[in-house]
Order: C-alpha cells, then structure tokens, then sequence
C-alpha cells in the first residue's frame, strides 16, 4: 500500500494544479424601481464567471438600491427600491481578497414609443358558421417602428 503526506499544502504526485479562487465582477442591467429581480439559475447566478468560487456571502453593509437575498450558489432575489444599485459578495470564506468582487445592478432599458401602429379590422361571419380569418390575420396592415431599425 502506498500513501502521501501533504505538507504545507503540497499537492500529491500527479495531481493537477488548482487555479486561484477569483471572483469576477458582474452587471445585471435588468433593475425596475419597485419590482423584484429573480436569478433562480445558477449558470446565470453572480459565481457562474468566477474561478474555484464557492458558498457566497454577502459583504455586510454593501447592498445599495434594494434588498437582497445571496444564496450560496450565486442565484438571488434583489427587490429593488431604486433604479438602480448593487452589492459585494466574497467566497470561500473569505472577508477581503480575490474571492470578493462586486456586483453592479443597473436600470432595465426602456424603450419610448417607438410609434406602434395597429389598423381597424372588421369582419362578419353569418350565425352557425367558423370564421377563419387567415395570415396575417387581424395584426395585417400593423407596424412597429423599432423592427424597422
């Protein structure tokens, strides 16, 4: 039987080398004053674009513009006061370093009316019959300027 001692964090023979833990920044332009923002998928939660980054927490007293809850797999709900805001979060454990980064919330575009037109339509139909009214059907003759760009 053969074993290894690891001393002062050396890794075993053949084992391969872990990348530092880092925490990369993130930006959510998706906030409305008054409506919660959900992030339930992990993938799109705030450790989806960090390195060996796990169990995250909240750094106390950074959440501006709303309030949150951090669940340790980087998902969130952000119920936002304001426009928008943001929050820092750290990983591993860790209190300050490249395990804690910053998340930046901002406003959700909006668009202004961009002109959106819908014509009357009329149509009759004698009683006991289907009225079938085929493409484009009721939206003919409607236009929308911002497809047009």
């Amino acid at each position: 039987m053969l074993a290894y001692i690891g001393i002062n964090a050396a890794l075993l023979p053949g084992a391969p080398t872990l990348a530092a833990a880092t925490a990369n920044a993130d930006i959510y332009n998706s906030v409305i004053s008054g409506q919660t923002l959900v992030v339930s998928d992990p993938a799109k939660g705030v450790i989806a674009n960090d390195v060996n980054i796990s169990g995250v927490q909240v750094v106390a007293g950074t959440v501006t513009g709303g309030t949150l809850t951090l669940n340790t797999n980087g998902t969130f709900t952000f119920a936002a006061t304001a426009a928008s805001g943001g929050f820092s979060y750290c990983g591993n454990g860790a209190l300050t370093g490249p395990a804690c980064t910053t998340v930046t919330l901002g406003a959700a575009p909006i668009e202004a009316n961009t002109g959106i037109t819908v014509p009357n339509s009329a149509y009759t139909s004698s009683v006991s019959s289907v009225l079938s009214i085929k493409s484009p059907g009721i939206l003919s003759g409607a236009k929308d300027a911002a497809a047009i760009r």
